[in-house]
């Protein structure tokens, strides 16, 4: 259930003193983003299974075209897909060919979010070739 997902994760977020901004779609999260008085998110992460736009086309346009190609704080967040699946091979492919930087288990531990969020809270994103 993606309500339930997303009710963890927001508290997993605050158990982190991390400020989140919850979207419903990637259309909405495009709409928020391209205004640059809105706060800027570190992370973005995003459900594999969305039903308004592919994760694929978000992060397309999320990585190449302005407002968001543009900005310096967009371009190094990461964008974290949320998958039910625990197929190491469907990972690999979120990651080359979707433009994923990373991808968790939708069902996560604390431990888990925790150690994303120290991993790429210290790594410069670099555009992926996928993307």
């Amino acid at each position: 259930n993606s309500k339930v997902m997303q009710k963890v994760l927001l508290k997993l977020l605050s158990r982190q003193n991390i400020t989140h901004i919850p979207m419903h779609n990637p259309r909405d999260a495009l709409s928020y983003l391209s205004d640059p008085h809105n706060p800027r998110p570190n992370f973005i992460f995003l459900k594999m299974q969305i039903p308004v736009m592919h994760p694929q086309e978000f992060i397309h346009i999320l990585r190449t075209q302005p407002p968001f190609a543009n900005d310096p704080v967009l371009r190094a967040a990461p964008v974290i897909g949320m998958d039910a699946s625990r197929v190491r091979e469907s990972r690999e492919k979120f990651i080359r060919e979707w433009g994923f930087d990373d991808v968790i288990p939708r069902l996560m531990k604390m431990k888990v979010l925790r150690d994303v969020l120290l991993y790429w809270s210290r790594r410069e994103v670099v555009a992926n070739q996928g993307s």
